[in-house]
């Protein structure tokens, strides 16, 4: 494992999160863009070396939207960069 490349935390809605994160640390994400394939849009905001992707689904069957109902809004997945 050579780092943490970013942390993936679930959201209900990006929309709020990114005006939140912006204000906050006044930013915009470096990155946002849809994955079709999981029904997901996300956001990234980079705070020196740290990165946080949101996640966010607008399709209930997605596993997204499955990890919220059953857990709620939070901490996802943690993404290590490898060799």
């Amino acid at each position: 494992m050579e780092n943490i490349e970013h942390i993936g935390i679930a959201v209900k809605e990006l929309d709020k999160v990114n005006e939140l994160y912006t204000k906050l640390f006044d930013q915009q994400p470096y990155k946002s863009e849809r994955v079709e394939r999981e029904s997901v849009n996300t956001s990234f905001f980079q705070f020196g070396d740290t990165k946080i992707e949101f996640l966010e689904s607008d399709n209930p069957d997605s596993a997204i939207s499955k990890y919220i109902d059953k857990n709620g809004t939070g901490i996802h997945h943690i993404a290590f960069e490898v060799e």
